[in-house]
């Protein structure tokens, strides 16, 4: 695939050169397979990125289901902690601006459970969330804590132990309002997206511009073959989960799209040979209306089709 370089054009021959089915283009860097990350003593393989990756300090008390070793980048895994564990739960919700931090809201939960020998265990759910640092959520068992009341310890003096750089003294107990836990999980889960929609565009033998590939009519045996490995075939009318702008009431976009999931996520595929036809339309505006759109676009490659260049797809979206 090629992807847009950041700053200036990419000029280095490992870097942009070009292959059978791929064009060199300034301003593209061009990744073939088994290229490795340039460094200080030569290339080196890329760093495998981590299993779990998470955009917060998080303790997940539960495995994550993953099937797959590869996982979705930049995916904060404990982003749905307050929903799970606070949301329509009692607990107590605290603001305040810290003179370092900034602004601050804790959550804070006491919990108890049976334990094995038949006493009580008492454990503390706690959420801290600054502008400053990342997001720290976990569980503290109470045995792990100074000894306390019966009824627990103060949040004041749990944030002491837990939380040693915020000052207590800022923080102030957040209303009983019911839009405060809403505001809160709105504020948490913000950064998740389940839903992706991907461009999917067929390139025939002798093809090579971006006019060329929106206005085939019908997909070749081969394409129809490498479809299955994406996804399913979906009737779009009546269709009910994740659409991506897709009409599923009077085809007006097509009759039929590609949809899967992957570790809880929703794809749809918007195939350019699934979506509506125009005749005399060279551009096809009601394909590229969607594909256009579309961060993400595969170009399928027909044997015998023209070396493909980023530079024959003209939008400021597609990358």
């Amino acid at each position: 695939h090629a992807e847009a370089a950041s700053g200036t054009p990419a000029s280095a021959e490992d870097r942009s050169a070009g292959s059978d089915l791929l064009l060199e283009a300034p301003g593209f860097v061009s990744e073939l397979g088994g290229e490795g990350e340039l460094g200080l003593g030569g290339p080196v393989p890329p760093p495998v990125p981590p299993a779990l990756p998470n955009a917060a300090v998080s303790v997940l008390e539960e495995p994550q289901n993953r099937t797959s070793a590869y996982s979705l980048e930049h995916a904060d895994l404990g982003a749905g902690y307050y929903r799970k564990y606070f949301y329509g739960k009692e607990h107590q919700n605290f603001f305040g601006l810290d003179e370092v931090l900034g602004p601050v809201a804790v959550s804070l939960r006491r919990e108890e459970k049976e334990s094995s020998g038949g006493g009580t265990l008492h454990s503390y759910r706690i959420i801290v969330r600054t502008t400053q640092l990342r997001t720290l959520r976990g569980t503290i068992s109470e045995d792990a804590l100074p000894p306390g009341p019966p009824r627990g310890l103060s949040p004041r003096k749990l944030l002491e132990h837990v939380a040693p750089r915020l000052s207590p003294t800022c923080l102030r107990l957040g209303s009983a309002s019911p839009k405060v836990p809403r505001t809160l999980l709105t504020l948490d889960e913000q950064v998740l997206s389940f839903q992706r929609k991907v461009g999917v565009l067929y390139c025939r033998a002798g093809q090579a511009s971006e006019e060329d590939m929106y206005n085939n009519r019908e997909a070749g045996p081969a394409f129809m073959q490498f479809l299955t490995l994406l996804g399913d075939v979906v009737r779009l009318k009546g269709f009910e989960s994740y659409r991506a702008q897709l009409d599923t009431k009077t085809d007006s976009t097509g009759t039929h799209s590609l949809y899967t999931t992957y570790q809880d996520h929703e794809i749809m595929f918007h195939v350019s040979t699934m979506l509506p036809y125009t005749p005399n339309n060279q551009q096809q505006l009601l394909r590229k209306r969607h594909i256009g759109n579309d961060i993400v676009t595969i170009v399928f490659q027909e044997p015998g089709s023209k070396p493909f260049s980023p530079t024959t797809i003209r939008s400021h979206f597609q990358h």
